[in-house]
């Protein structure tokens, strides 16, 4: 009860604090339109009448990364139960873009409320949710609480605990447990994700090893590749070379690096697609400030021979995966922990990282075991690699047969969680 208290007076000050900051990025994102009534709880009537009537799947994935694993388990939970509705919450406008695209007609799509008990309770109401999904990490303590409270039941799906949240959770653990001690399931991606949610304060009952969600999908030939999005031939002799997801100065290296090899290898192509879409128009910038051509994707007109073609849409990357030789992993030359390396070795591409990638630190240490990806450490040595890439066929070649048997071994997930919600769907055995 003291740990609820001291949680719900701070709760409003932490946001005030924040508040600032969290409008700032809001309005240099953009697509939160309409977001403030949703985040207070407050839907259209139509809706909450239609949700009323119906015992819905509540599906909660804070962003892009996330959102894909909500998706996966819609389809595998549907194709069993044609009956199910889902309710998916996101907390960006990016992962709110993805959800309403991929929307079924039948489900709805809401920003994530803020966690106050008037605001959470006033939510659960309206939902009306039969069990309440959190995809990895998403834990909010009131909404646990209530949820618990009233007996719903709750899964942690494909959840992880990296170093850095370890890290942060161990400082409150007292907060933590009583948060993770109310979870029926936790379908964890790897044994250290089990033990130390454990050791955080989960049931050990409640605690399995699934595997990762984000290996099952299925890898489409995607027609919008460079020709489709940026109206530029690609012969065979092309080779494509993809910064993806990437950070605030990555895209500046992979410039630099792109002017010191084009003469040498005039067949390279470079294609960026920024981790936040919301920061072309600085990327643009910074290219042309380079002397470099840039062709954007939402421009509509065909790529001038030489440009380094920009990516400002979102929900187009698997497309240029497909046509991708070459991908550097973003966010892994700034000490930020990298992105996720398994769609682009699904698609069979050679992966180059940095040496950042606490955040997938297990997938990392599977694609070394494999010989599947090159790890650089600066941007002299990422030019070195992609140099002896280019000129090495066989080399490509073999790291991207590795990465795609790294991902078929990594399969089958999403049916181990499956079975999981379904045992405590009918109750949680509180």
């Amino acid at each position: 009860m003291i740990v609820r208290l001291i949680y719900n007076l701070m709760a409003p000050l932490f946001f005030l604090a924040l508040l600032p900051s969290f409008m700032k990025r809001m309005r240099r994102r953009g697509g939160y339109e309409g977001s403030t009534l949703q985040r207070l709880g407050f839907y259209s009537p139509a809706i909450v009448d239609k949700l009323k009537h119906r015992h819905s799947i509540w599906i909660h994935a804070v962003s892009v990364g996330e959102m894909f694993v909500a998706q996966t388990l819609v389809q595998a939970i549907r194709k069993k139960n044609q009956e199910a509705h889902f309710v998916i919450t996101t907390s960006t406008s990016t992962g709110y873009r993805i959800a309403q695209q991929k929307r079924d007609d039948r489900d709805e799509v809401f920003y994530f409320p803020l966690d106050f008990i008037p605001v959470i309770r006033r939510v659960i109401d309206q939902i009306n949710p039969q069990q309440v999904i959190l995809v990895e990490g998403e834990c909010w303590p009131n909404l646990i609480w209530e949820l618990s409270r009233r007996d719903i039941p709750i899964a942690l799906v494909n959840g992880r605990v990296s170093d850095r949240s370890y890290g942060r959770y161990t400082r409150w653990k007292k907060l933590v447990a009583k948060v993770f001690g109310c979870l029926d399931v936790c379908s964890m991606q790897h044994e250290v994700d089990g033990e130390r949610i454990r050791e955080l304060g989960a049931p050990a009952a409640a605690i399995h090893c699934s595997g990762n969600i984000k290996y099952d999908f299925d890898v489409i030939q995607d027609p919008r590749g460079v020709e489709h999005l940026f109206k530029v031939k690609k012969t065979n002799d092309i080779v494509v070379l993809l910064g993806s997801s990437t950070w605030p100065g990555e895209e500046v290296v992979l410039g630099r690096l792109y002017q010191q090899l084009i003469d040498k290898h005039p067949n390279l192509m470079l294609v960026i697609a920024p981790r936040h879409v919301e920061r072309v128009d600085d990327v643009e910038r910074a290219y042309l400030e380079l002397g470099l051509k840039v062709c954007r994707r939402t421009s509509n007109q065909p790529a001038e021979g030489g440009s380094v073609l920009l990516l400002d849409s979102t929900g187009e990357l698997s497309g240029l995966y497909a046509d991708a030789d070459i991908v550097f992993v973003g966010k892994s030359l700034c000490e930020k922990g990298g992105q996720n390396p398994i769609e682009p070795a699904a698609y069979g591409c050679a992966l180059v990282t940095g040496r950042q990638m606490q955040n997938f630190k297990v997938e990392s240490e599977l694609l070394d075991q494999a010989d599947a990806r090159v790890v650089i450490e600066n941007e002299l040595e990422l030019v070195q690699c992609i140099d002896a890439l280019l000129s090495n066929d066989d080399r490509r070649q073999r790291l991207s047969r590795a990465a795609e048997k790294v991902y078929h071994a990594g399969k089958g997930a999403t049916a181990k969680t499956v079975a999981l919600l379904e045992k405590i769907m009918v109750g949680s055995g509180r």
